[in-house]
């Protein structure tokens, strides 16, 4: 599924929030949506695509600030570019 941010700047917070918010959109789309948690089975194979999904279309944007946002989940944007400020 293509996933589009030519319409975003992806440098700021308020970007790359919209951007990662598209890309689960999109994994979880294309991962046949969450199944019931009561179907073990299920929900391991869409936690498993979803978590795939997820880190290639990151990997693919290639923007720090969107990578810190998705790589430490509860991370606030000020927390984010702090650390993409500190690898610089």
């Amino acid at each position: 599924m293509v996933v589009s941010y030519s319409d975003l700047n992806i440098s700021n917070p308020s970007g790359a929030e919209t951007l990662l918010s598209r890309i689960r959109y999109a994994a979880d789309s294309v991962c046949g949506g969450t199944p019931d948690l009561r179907n073990l089975n299920a929900w391991e194979n869409y936690r498993t695509c979803d978590k795939q999904a997820m880190d290639q279309a990151i990997a693919a944007v290639n923007s720090p600030l969107v990578a810190q946002l998705y790589g430490v989940p509860g991370l606030n944007t000020d927390e984010a570019l702090s650390r993409v400020a500190d690898n610089n």
